[in-house]
């Protein structure tokens, strides 16, 4: 089975950083259990949230480091899916084409059998 990763969105780590300002008391791995993630995750969200002059600056998913780069990601994924669809329509037709000739032939040969013999 996959191990699939847990995705947060931007409101849940804005909130964990800020849990985490909110009880001194508590140690950094007690913070990450009761969170439910994991220590290194919680660091790297606090460093980014320190290194950004205390402003949370996360991308979410994707991890784009601006909103043109997820607009060109978003826009290239569109183009493949409609490249894939053109090519898939284009079988199709084509196998249509194919099958519809070969019916002809085959029926054509058979009504020539049945009239002419």
């Amino acid at each position: 089975m996959a191990n699939k990763q847990k995705q947060f969105d931007i409101q849940f780590k804005k909130d964990a950083v800020k849990f985490c300002e909110d009880h001194p008391d508590m140690i950094h791995a007690e913070c990450a259990a009761k969170l439910g993630v994991g220590n290194s995750t919680l660091a790297r969200w606090k460093r980014e949230y320190k290194n950004n002059n205390n402003e949370v600056q996360f991308r979410g998913s994707g991890n784009f480091s601006s909103d043109l780069e997820k607009e060109n990601a978003r826009l290239r994924r569109e183009l493949k899916n409609t490249q894939k669809d053109i090519f898939l329509n284009l079988a199709f037709e084509s196998y249509d084409s194919k099958s519809a000739m070969i019916h002809m032939k085959v029926s054509s040969r058979i009504w020539m059998r049945t009239n002419f013999h």
